[in-house]
Parts: C-alpha cells; structure tokens; sequence
C-alpha cells in the first residue's frame, strides 16, 4: 500500500490556502492547511510526520521566516518552499539563506508550483532514508534518523542499525496507526524477501531494550497482537 505524503500549508489568505489545500489534494496529497502558528517551537515537536512545507511570509503572530528558522533547528534536510507577495532581491534571498529549497512570488504558477513539490518529495517510502534526517521525540527520548542514534532522558545514546532506523521511520510516519508485520517486510526489505515475520518481533525486541524504561511495560512500541505494532 502507498503511503501518501503529508504536506503541512500556512499561508493567511483565506482563497490562496483554500485553492492550494484542493488543488495538493486532487494531486494525491495529505493536506494540513493552517492560517498561522501560535507557538512553532512546539508545534513542530508534537507535530510529526510531515514530507514538505509550504509557507507564507506575511503571517499573523510568526513570519514565516520564524516558522523557517524553527523547522531547521529540528528538520535540516524536510523541504520548505516560501509562497509570498515580498517578491524582492533581499526578501528571496532571505528566505533561502534560512534554508528554504525554492521561493515563488505571488501570484504563482499552479502547476509549477504542484510540479516542484512533486521533484522534491521522495519518489519512494523508504528507499533514501536520509531525505528526511528526521529528529521526533517519544516521551523520555529523542530519536534521531540521520544519525541512527537515541538518546534517553539521562543523555545516554543508543545506537541503532540500518534496519532498525527504516522502522522507526515506517512507525512514525504512521504515528498511531498499526503497521502490519508483512507491511515492514515489504516496504524495508521487499516484496520478495525470505524474511519472516518472527524477525520483525526480533527487531522490536532490540528496539524496545533502547528505547523503553527498563523493567516497564512498553508504551513507546506498542503490539497488536496477531497484527502488528504502532507507535
């Protein structure tokens, strides 16, 4: 099964985020369309799971030049475009010097724009695990893909395998869902892989030793039993 890519849309003007949040959906996107952020530090660390960016300027409460400089002390490689009436030398330049992947004046082609978007979002689920150099937290611990590392509450890292990372990245792209078993087999290792499903408890077995409170009941990689797990 495909999983479709989380597009996460600020932008204040009503009709602009409107025909954007339609026209992302026609395309086959997962759409979060919000007119601001009350407070982006936090957001964006109980908010996960989102493939690409696309934000305004000119916004209430934080610019989003704000909201880019945030998402870059958590996400360094999560592609952000900027959509913005400030079409001038220094206001592009700005906005890539924070760590923007494009910049487009309003008013904006539609389909270079969808375009872009699509050039920019990984063409497979799993295939290049370092497009997203994902860093999400789990209660007591901070989980970081790009480094294949976990550090505990009390600063202790743990590292974790190639294998390992793919399915914590599956796990938290679908936070809170349950991923079958056969599912982890065939978006990690393939379709046609002599892998059973005893080797998937196996990896969660040695996840759940980094990750859980010792002599505690998981609650970070929960089982489902005769189905599969979910974080």
């Amino acid at each position: 099964m495909e999983e479709k890519h989380h597009i996460l849309l600020i932008e204040d003007e009503r009709s602009i985020r409107e025909l954007l949040r339609d026209a992302l959906h026609q395309s086959g996107y997962k759409i979060t369309a919000l007119s601001h952020l009350d407070q982006p530090d936090s957001f964006f660390i109980e908010h996960t799971g989102f493939d690409l960016i696309i934000l305004d300027v000119m916004l209430p409460k934080h610019s989003g030049y704000e909201i880019c400089k945030q998402i870059r002390r958590i996400y360094k490689q999560l592609p952000v475009f900027f959509i913005s009436a400030k079409s001038q030398r220094l206001d592009v330049l700005k906005g890539l010097e924070l760590g923007a992947n494009d910049y487009l004046a309003k008013p904006f082609d539609l389909d270079e724009l969808l375009l872009k978007i699509k050039n920019h979002l990984p063409k497979n689920f799993t295939s290049d695990l370092s497009t997203s150099k994902a860093i999400f937290y789990l209660n007591n611990c901070c989980v970081d893909l790009s480094s294949y590392s976990i550090r505990k509450q009390d600063n202790q890292i743990k590292k974790i395998s190639d294998k390992e990372a793919k399915i914590l990245y599956v796990l938290f792209k679908r936070k809170g869902k349950v991923v079958k078993r056969s599912e982890l087999i065939d978006l990690i290792w393939g379709e046609n892989a002599q892998i059973t499903q005893r080797t998937i408890d196996n990896f969660m077995v040695s996840l759940r030793k980094k990750i859980e409170d010792t002599g505690k009941k998981p609650s970070h990689i929960i089982s489902v039993r005769g189905v599969g797990y979910q974080l």
